[in-house]
């Protein structure tokens, strides 16, 4: 035992406190028996009997359940002024610290995945756990989450939820509606709801709803519209409406409804980055399509300069459209007569020749001259 520490639990060796709450509080323990790290969930001083069942109720509910993503337990027992619970020890912190970090949308549907499938088991058993927030979702060594602290847990077929009439269980940021207005018949949906509100904290980082008071905040799980992401989440919203609609009957129904509807939006995911991977490409394609056949062109063109520049005529030479003239030879002078009665026939050669003399005009010479 650790004397820091205060207490003694016979079969373990307490090593160091590592939470601590308003109910209980949590150490890392050394199982004597099989030498295996534990988380002893130790109960001090409970203030009414309710405290003592509630605790103790978790360790057997959630004893007799099994599954990945739910926190194992080993041992429920007694000391002297105290009450324990040992359970898996998980090295991988919580949720909370995860979110401040920052969480990728990816690996944030992959989470809520992973506990709505927690969920549906533990709800197909006939368990609401009605304290879903990121406190109560710690992580193992590979990084798997693991759904913990039932100890406000309520089966669903009784009435006995070990409230205080008029009081509300839970942490108020993360209640459903109904939780918020007090009810007492609770079903699964509930926790979708709560689940609802850790996706859209892991996506922006903030709470939906934070009112001045504890009333405030109720009162806007009751009133206020489901929030709307940022744009840059916009494909996420038909999810985060359904897990966090104000009336159940409009939720998913159940945790595998979550998970189908995760699937789906993986794939229309894919679909659209594909699209706009293809039409990147075509974009990014045109430009070299264009340049090679400006290319193309420019050296036709080129080409056509070339042959016309090589097979036109020199400068000095011009080309008529007029047929080159016929040149007439030079007209020889007529002499001129010298006998008497003789007259000198002035035309031209060429038209004396196109018009010869007729038979009168010859005789009448004749007999002149005579």
């Amino acid at each position: 035992m650790n004397s820091e520490i205060g207490i003694k639990i016979p079969g373990y060796r307490i090593e160091k406190l590592v939470a601590k709450s308003g109910m209980a509080s949590v150490y890392l323990a050394t199982q004597s028996s099989l030498g295996r790290p534990v988380a002893l969930k130790v109960l001090t001083d409970p203030e009414t009997p309710q405290f003592f069942e509630r605790f103790f109720n978790e360790g057997r509910y959630v004893a007799k359940l099994s599954h990945n993503n739910l926190v194992a337990i080993y041992d429920i027992g007694q000391g002297e002024g105290f009450y324990y619970i040992a359970m898996e020890y998980l090295p991988g912190g919580n949720l909370k610290t995860k979110i401040n970090q920052g969480i990728r949308p990816k690996s944030a549907l992959k989470l809520i995945s992973q506990v709505a499938t927690c969920l549906s088991y533990v709800h197909s058993q006939g368990l609401v756990h009605r304290d879903i927030k990121p406190s109560n979702i710690l992580f193992r060594s590979d990084g798997s989450p693991v759904l913990t602290d039932f100890g406000i847990a309520k089966l669903m077929q009784t009435d006995n939820d070990l409230t205080v009439t008029g009081t509300v269980m839970g942490s108020p940021h993360y209640l459903s509606s109904e939780l918020a207005q007090g009810e007492r018949k609770l079903d699964g949906r509930s926790d979708i709801y709560s689940l609802g509100v850790i996706l859209y904290e892991m996506l922006t980082g903030k709470k939906p709803y934070s009112g001045e008071s504890y009333a405030a905040t109720l009162m806007a799980h009751i009133q206020q519209p489901v929030p709307t992401l940022p744009e840059k989440f916009h494909q996420y919203q038909p999810l985060l409406e359904k897990m966090m609609a104000k009336e159940p009957g409009q939720r998913f129904q159940t945790g595998g409804e979550v998970m189908k509807a995760i699937q789906d939006l993986r794939v229309q995911t894919r679909k659209e980055r594909k699209q706009e991977e293809k039409k990147r490409h075509h974009i990014q394609q045109t430009p070299l399509l264009t340049r090679e056949r400006v290319l193309q062109i420019a050296l036709t063109l080129g080409v056509l300069v070339l042959a016309t520049w090589l097979f036109m005529p020199s400068g000095d030479q011009t080309v008529s459209d007029q047929p080159p003239a016929i040149q007439q030879p030079p007209v020889e002078a007529t002499a001129p007569a010298t006998q008497p009665g003789i007259q000198a026939d002035t035309k031209p050669a060429d038209e004396a020749a196109s018009h010869p003399p007729s038979p009168d005009n010859g005789q009448r010479t004749t007999e002149t001259t005579r």
